[in-house]
């Protein structure tokens, strides 16, 4: 949380000096690997903090549901991601760390990692994977830094194959990326605070966007629901979440409508097991957006759980 504070400071000033103004998927797409996935039957906050944890609460989530469990001892937990198989994966940004935790699940307070990923640079933030079993770390370790691929299917012996930085990413660079997430096409959405980006298969280290709507700025989690809809949290004091339909373009972008969510600096995203979307602020206030979601849709507060910061549904 430290580090995110500094990094929010530091990106305020450069956008104050400069003179401008100012989540992932846990339901994959139909049509890919993932639709195997198992039932989800819990749902999983990341406590952003040195002492940090990531607490397990059974679903349906409601305003009386209390955590049944915690992994505690976590520094700095960020965005979570659940894969097709139902393994939870855990990026740790503290101490500069370069490890993804994953684990199996359903997940309890006496869980230990299954074995963890060791990212080629440091501050690893979200998790994400493709319809082959690759799997890709968003890293923030700088503004042309980095997502890295890890080829399927992963274990404690697989290592990062390569890493893409800010090839052709223009005119803002590849910025601090957070939010990850695939359509049913393979392709890799990323949103970053510059930008949100996508990128076609194959993607390797000399991978450049495909398509970049900028300027964005403060883009936080980033969601994909089954019609290929991409939902991007905003991290700016408006709460908004950015909903683009496809084709997805550069320049502006195809922003359909937004979704004005009460809270502020709206972080991680996820879908539940019935389509929900579901969002986290930066008062710990967990949000819903009941499907079907369209333009007239509003966020209810479900719960508050001081420090949340990245979420996930799954086994």
């Amino acid at each position: 949380m430290v580090y995110r504070q500094y990094l929010l400071v530091a990106l305020a000033a450069a956008i104050f000096a400069a003179g401008c103004n100012t989540s992932q998927v846990s339901l994959p797409p139909p049509g890919s690997s993932h639709s195997a996935m198992p039932a989800v039957t819990h749902m999983y906050l990341s406590i952003n903090s040195t002492t940090g944890s990531v607490q397990i609460y059974t679903v349906p989530v409601t305003s009386a549901s209390v955590a049944t469990g915690a992994i505690i001892g976590l520094n700095e937990p960020e965005e979570l991601f659940v894969d097709k198989t139902g393994r939870l994966f855990v990026p740790i940004l503290g101490s500069a760390s370069n490890t993804v935790q994953v684990y199996t699940t359903p997940a309890t307070s006496a869980s230990t990692p299954a074995f963890t990923l060791t990212t080629l640079s440091t501050h690893p933030e979200e998790t994400a994977e493709d319809s082959s079993g690759n799997v890709y770390v968003a890293v923030t370790n700088s503004s042309t830094c980095c997502i890295e691929i890890f080829p399927g299917p992963v274990s404690s012996s697989v290592t990062a194959s390569s890493e893409v930085t800010a090839n052709g990413v223009s005119p803002n660079g590849l910025g601090f990326p957070f939010g990850m997430g695939f359509d049913s096409s393979n392709n890799l959405y990323v949103s970053s605070t510059t930008s949100i980006i996508q990128y076609t298969q194959p993607i390797s280290s000399t991978s450049t966007p495909a398509q970049n709507v900028t300027p964005n700025f403060d883009n936080f989690g980033l969601a994909v629901d089954s019609s290929n809809n991409i939902y991007v949290a905003n991290a700016t004091s408006d709460g908004t979440i950015d909903v683009f339909h496809q084709p997805f373009v550069s320049g502006t972008g195809t922003r359909a409508f937004g979704i004005t969510v009460a809270g502020t600096f709206l972080a991680g995203m996820a879908f539940d097991g019935s389509g929900n979307l579901w969002t986290v602020d930066s008062a710990g206030n967990v949000y819903e957006i009941a499907a079907p979601i369209t333009s007239a849709s509003t966020a209810t507060k479900i719960i508050t759980v001081a420090g949340a910061y990245g979420i996930a549904f799954g086994p």
